[in-house]
């Protein structure tokens, strides 16, 4: 398992390169392995910066632990990137209905959800907050704490629509900074992405 899981995350890591040319000087946070997406089933990596949250959602992943953290940092090291530290999240209900507690001989609790984080030394290290761009808006975050994996990546492309519509909505308008602005209401606002790419518009 070891040369395919390798494969599969240098591919994942290739692709969002040769694809996506992420990370760039305007985004340095994005979704690095999608579970199905990249054939890895219940493996989900987001990068922020030069941080990593692994989002461990099958028992595979948990009995692989060690070779997925060490096979990361070699795919970042292959491209000339250095992931200072690695999050691990679990996904306890997914892992529970997985057989976690058959395997390892306990049960999880949601207090087991974030077990840990480790430095570049491989120790661990409390979770401190860590400044990301996205679309070249600052995010202060913490990886690995909070709603999924600290900030919902996925909606990166959703973020950068809302701001241009509101954009095409100013322009076909003839607003001024005089004129009354536009409203929006962020209904998803866990982060403020989309509040915070719509009052960037002019």
């Amino acid at each position: 398992i070891h040369q395919s899981l390798r494969a599969r995350l240098l591919e994942a890591v290739s692709l969002r390169r040769r694809v996506l040319g992420l990370p760039d000087a305007m985004t340095d946070s994005y979704r690095l392995v999608n579970r199905e997406g990249d054939f890895l089933s219940g493996l989900a990596v987001d990068v922020f910066g030069h941080e990593l949250v692994v989002r461990s959602s099958s028992l595979w992943t948990e009995l692989h632990r060690d070779d997925i953290q060490e096979l990361l940092r070699l795919a970042f090291a292959d491209h000339g990137e250095f992931a200072s530290k690695i999050h691990w999240q679990r996904d306890v209900d997914a892992l529970t209905a997985d057989g976690f507690r058959e395997h390892f001989g306990y049960k999880l609790q949601l207090a087991d959800a974030d077990s840990g984080s480790i430095d570049a030394v491989g120790g661990l290290d409390a979770t401190a907050p860590v400044t990301i761009r996205e679309l070249g808006v600052k995010y202060l975050i913490h990886p690995g704490s909070g709603k999924k994996t600290g900030h919902f990546v996925d909606q990166r492309e959703n973020r950068g629509r809302l701001r241009s519509l509101v954009e095409t909505m100013v322009a076909s308008r003839g607003l001024t900074k005089n004129d009354q602005p536009l409203k929006v209401l962020d209904l998803f606002c866990y982060s403020g992405g989309f509040a915070m790419n719509a009052a960037l518009c002019p």
